[in-house]
């Protein structure tokens, strides 16, 4: 398990799709000194497994591939309820043949 919480990264998105918890809004509270009854969301009886699938989708074919690929693509654009995801992270044209998106599904 990699714990470390750099903005953009996928450890903060994996704790709020997991816990509810927006580590970015729990960041800024700490500088506005803002109280945590106004910052805290309520927390899901207990913590849901999430999955990032990164994939390339080349020629109609779903491919398995590393996060950086993304990048490389062109600007990423979110989209939700996407390949069977609640969220999605798309790069490229994909309305194309050839897009790369990172996935993410909750277990729950």
């Amino acid at each position: 398990l990699e714990i470390d919480a750099r903005f953009p990264s996928q450890t903060p998105t994996a704790v709020y799709w997991s816990t509810g918890v927006n580590l970015l809004v729990e960041l800024a509270a700490c500088f506005m000194q803002l109280p945590r009854s106004v910052v805290r969301a309520p927390m899901p009886e207990k913590p849901r497994k999430v999955i990032f699938e990164h994939v390339l989708i080349a020629n109609g074919r779903r491919l398995p591939i590393g996060e950086h690929v993304i990048s490389k693509m062109g600007p990423v654009k979110v989209v939700h309820n996407f390949m069977d995801a609640e969220e999605a992270w798309l790069s490229g044209k994909p309305n194309s043949t050839h897009f790369a998106a990172t996935l993410i599904r909750r277990l729950d």
